[in-house]
């Protein structure tokens, strides 16, 4: 009598768990895994989930050491990008482009971007676009002035040209400042 009272048992405990008989209760969706550390394997900034990391970093760290970066050189850069992932550059270049970015991109507070030019021995066009993705307003910074870029380096991305191919674009997050 025993052993079917315990059979019995066990059968409703193994029918209520049947999920597709509709008793059991709905189970949370996971939870996502938020990114901590810089991902050094994969250089895109479509997949490797750099940009949040940044950002992360950059309104938690304290700006002393910031003053201290030396300039770096996108040729070093652009030749060693997976060891230079995540570490601080300072560069600089051209603007041709600089806006505010949405606040759909799920950064805290306002951020922006500018696009910039500058001279890089290692590309087959002796020149690298530079994507500065900054926290704060765009006013102070101008298309055609020269402007500098200290941050996190991210990974890259490709983007069209006037001449209908593609260019690499090396992204950075920080702060910009405007140059002469």
């Amino acid at each position: 009598m025993k052993h079917c009272i315990v059979y019995a048992f066990i059968m409703m405990v193994m029918a209520g768990c049947d999920s597709s008989k509709g008793s059991a209760p709905a189970s949370e969706p996971p939870v996502p895994k938020v990114q901590t550390e810089f991902s050094t394997s994969d250089k895109s900034i479509l997949t490797n989930g750099n940009i949040e990391v940044a950002s992360n970093r950059l309104l938690t760290a304290s700006g002393d050491s910031w003053g201290a970066i030396k300039k770096t050189s996108l040729e070093s850069i652009s030749k060693s990008p997976y060891s230079n992932m995540g570490k601080l550059h300072k560069v600089s270049g051209e603007v041709y482009k600089v806006e505010e970015l949405p606040p759909s991109m799920g950064l805290k507070g306002q951020w922006s971007e500018a696009l910039m030019l500058a001279g890089n021995q290692n590309s087959p066009l002796g020149a690298s676009s530079i994507d500065c993705v900054f926290h704060g307003s765009p006013d102070a910074i101008k298309s055609g002035r020269v402007a500098t870029c200290t941050g996190y380096f991210i990974g890259t991305f490709d983007s069209a040209n006037a001449m209908g191919g593609s260019v690499e674009a090396l992204v950075f997050v920080g702060y910009a400042k405007k140059g002469r």
